[in-house]
């Protein structure tokens, strides 16, 4: 872990952000910004990829979930959503864990995940905290398996991704899994778009 520790102030939010953990950005907001206009409602939700934690704090902080679970593997990562959660008092509803596959199936009502997402620049060394794998995607893939098996039945996934990901890989890999997009957002930034997609678990709530 690295010692630098920067802080921030987000709306409502003390955002802590340890060494070199993701530091909230356009990405970050456009995520926000489709939960607010959604209003998700749910008792257990999953920020998977917490890195500094805002997404998940956001969720509990405005009474989208009563609990969430920040997932990440990253050790700044980790310590960063720890110290976001407690700055902000929401200790009691705020739970860090390192590994997703630790979550029960069908267990939660509602995954938020802004994976890496980018081709690796360099294949033999790649920056796990923004990039996806050598096509881009290889992280995705993951999280979308992963948040079909945790979602019940009729939960939803908000998911952020880019242009540079490889779309087409991604909208396949949502339909094998039993996602069906209910919403897409897109904004441009500089060399690509960013979407963020709002899906439903096909299958009734439980």
């Amino acid at each position: 872990m690295s010692g630098r520790i920067s802080e921030y102030i987000v709306g409502e939010l003390r955002i802590i952000a340890h060494g070199n953990v993701y530091k909230p950005s356009d990405d970050t907001w456009l995520l926000i910004n489709l939960v607010d206009e959604v209003k998700p409602s749910g008792r257990v939700c999953v920020d998977l990829g917490s890195g500094t934690g805002v997404v998940g704090s956001h969720l509990v902080s405005q009474g989208y979930c009563q609990l969430a679970v920040l997932v990440d593997v990253v050790e700044d990562a980790l310590i960063s959503s720890r110290d976001t959660v407690e700055a902000n008092n929401l200790s009691s509803r705020g739970i860090v864990i390192t590994s997703v596959e630790a979550l029960n199936d069908g267990s939660v009502d509602m995954v938020v995940s802004n994976p890496p997402y980018l081709p690796a620049y360099d294949p033999g060394k790649i920056d796990i905290a923004t990039e996806g794998g050598v096509k881009g995607y290889e992280t995705v893939a993951y999280f979308i398996r992963e948040s079909s098996r945790i979602l019940k039945q009729g939960g939803f996934l908000f998911l952020v991704y880019s242009s540079l990901t490889g779309e087409e890989a991604v909208e396949s890999l949502l339909a094998e899994n039993g996602f069906e997009k209910i919403k897409t957002t897109v904004s441009k930034f500089f060399y690509e778009e960013i979407k963020v997609v709002y899906c439903r678990r096909k299958g009734q709530a439980k």
